[in-house]
């Protein structure tokens, strides 16, 4: 499985939503999930990117930084 490096969207969480619960809730995802999403376990999906990108005020030029950095 290709492995991603969320840190830089794992810090923008933190900085916006304080806790990972609360961005997941944000998100409409469960911890769990969001969490085996951030480790690579599972993907995350393109509703989801979309809605990521809104609600944490993502500019257009950083999202591949941000989404598609390989580890």
């Amino acid at each position: 499985m290709n492995k991603y490096n969320y840190r830089k969207l794992r810090g923008l969480i933190i900085e916006k939503y304080y806790t990972l619960g609360k961005f997941a809730n944000a998100l409409g995802i469960g911890s769990t999930t969001l969490n085996s999403r951030l480790t690579g376990k599972t993907f995350f999906n393109q509703i989801e990117i979309e809605k990521m990108v809104d609600i944490l005020d993502i500019k257009k030029d950083d999202i591949n930084k941000i989404f598609f950095t390989h580890s």
